[in-house]
């Protein structure tokens, strides 16, 4: 279980239209690591 107010980031990759990797990060700051923006506009 995680504490309240403890940020979670799915990231999802597409190959021809279907889900092909799925990832979870909790800390919206360990995505930075792989490359992904840190903020994602709407």
């Amino acid at each position: 279980m995680l504490a309240e107010g403890t940020e979670v980031v799915d990231v999802l990759r597409f190959e021809r239209g279907r889900i092909a990797e799925s990832n979870a990060f909790v800390g919206a700051h360990h995505v930075a690591a792989f490359g992904l923006a840190a903020t994602l506009e709407p």
